[in-house]
């Protein structure tokens, strides 16, 4: 009999054993899923920490979450990121408006202003020769030259020039530029700048009901003793300008290589005259511009290469004025 209750307090303390061992391994399993919890919550916090939108709110299989703080943290998100790239168009946007203004302003990437204009007088001549003498000036500054007078007595010739309209009215509305003279045919050809803004002065000026047309000028050329109301023309249009090549034929005007004690009876000054086409009177321009003086440096070479010698398509002719 103590036999068998010896065997069965040992059964018992086995089975007891067994217990203590599954209780255990069921505390380390339940520690282990505690800590992978914790990892994963860890984890999925850090991922928020570095702003991993595919990650934000994910958490333990096991356990819900509150994500309406990080569904309020996209929405910020969203909305700053769409002002800062709203700011970053406007800056671009400027940026280009800026450049587009500047490259509009300059002339010399823009063929028209500065093209050779064939006319009949040109190609005849140029086919008779084989060349043509051209001087280019550009008006432009301030200087001075010492002139011999009719009496042999030294002289003091001051000058200022500019390339854009200057009388009140019509204050920086037109610039010329690109200024060329053909010494064989005497024709004088030029770029006539309209901007957007003349059609505002001249309606102030004139009191008209309606802004004007961009093609509206007209032009007599002077020396001082002869007027030139005949020419030949093309026009173009690039951003907010309108632009005239002017050819006017027959212009007497020689050009002085050394100016330096040269008589002063001997100073030629081209200058422009524009007028508003529809309401023009010759003794009240809008305008009046100087193109050249046969005493300031110029450049001079052979027109000789292959070129088109043809007249150019929309070449027309015009009169300003009938002049007795």
């Amino acid at each position: 009999m103590d036999k068998e209750n010896k065997k069965d307090d040992v059964n018992d303390i086995g089975t007891g054993t067994e217990e203590t061992a599954d209780e255990s391994e069921m505390s380390v399993e339940k520690k282990r899923r505690n800590d992978s919890a914790e990892a994963a919550e860890y984890l999925n916090g850090l991922r928020e920490l570095a702003g991993d939108p595919d990650n934000v709110g994910q958490s333990h299989p096991h356990e819900e979450k509150d994500t309406s703080y990080m569904d309020e943290k996209k929405k910020g998100i969203s909305v700053f990121s769409i002002i800062k790239y709203v700011f970053y168009g406007l800056v671009i946007f400027v940026f280009l408006l800026v450049f587009y203004r500047i490259y509009m302003q300059n002339d010399s990437n823009f063929e028209f202003s500065e093209m050779f204009v064939w006319t009949d007088e040109a190609i005849e001549a140029y086919e008779e020769k084989g060349s043509l003498t051209v001087y280019t000036q550009d008006m432009g500054g301030i200087g001075n030259l010492i002139l011999i007078d009719e009496a042999d007595e030294t002289v003091s010739y001051d000058y200022t020039y500019s390339p854009y309209s200057e009388s009140d009215d019509v204050r920086g509305c037109f610039m010329t530029s690109n200024i060329m003279y053909i010494e064989e045919t005497q024709q004088l050809i030029f770029t006539f700048r309209v901007n957007k803004s003349a059609s505002e002065a001249v309606m102030n000026k004139y009191s008209l009901e309606s802004k004007p047309g961009k093609d509206s000028y007209s032009f007599v050329l002077s020396d001082g003793e002869n007027y030139y109301t005949e020419y030949d023309y093309l026009t173009a249009s690039r951003g907010t300008y309108f632009y005239y090549r002017v050819v006017f034929t027959g212009v007497e005007y020689t050009h002085v290589d050394k100016p330096y004690n040269s008589p002063l009876s001997g100073v030629t000054e081209l200058s422009l005259s524009v007028y508003y086409d529809d309401l023009k009177n010759f003794d009240s321009p809008l305008d009046t511009m100087t193109l050249a003086n046969n005493l300031l440096s110029a450049e001079k070479f052979e027109l000789k290469k292959a070129l088109p010698a043809e007249k150019p398509d929309g070449l027309m002719s015009y009169v300003s004025f009938e002049l007795d």
